[in-house]
């Protein structure tokens, strides 16, 4: 079961996830620990591309990993 971590704050599913951002970049400048990779935003990025591609030409495409998310 999840529990929300920022209890008590009453917070919506985005509102954590914004939330937990937060606290992971704190993390990140603070003590140097990573938690959203260049490698892995790259790949998302790719997929939302991809995702744009398809809405514009109403066809379906194909992705594949990316060399850099191996």
């Amino acid at each position: 079961m999840y529990t929300n971590p920022f209890f008590p704050a009453r917070l919506s599913d985005d509102e954590i996830a914004v939330a937990t951002c937060l606290q992971k970049m704190w993390e990140y400048v603070n003590v140097g620990q990573d938690f959203y990779g260049l490698a892995e935003a790259s790949q998302d990025h790719y997929l939302g591309m991809m995702i744009q591609q398809a809405i514009e030409s109403k066809e379906p495409v194909k992705t594949e990993t990316q060399i850099w998310a191996k």
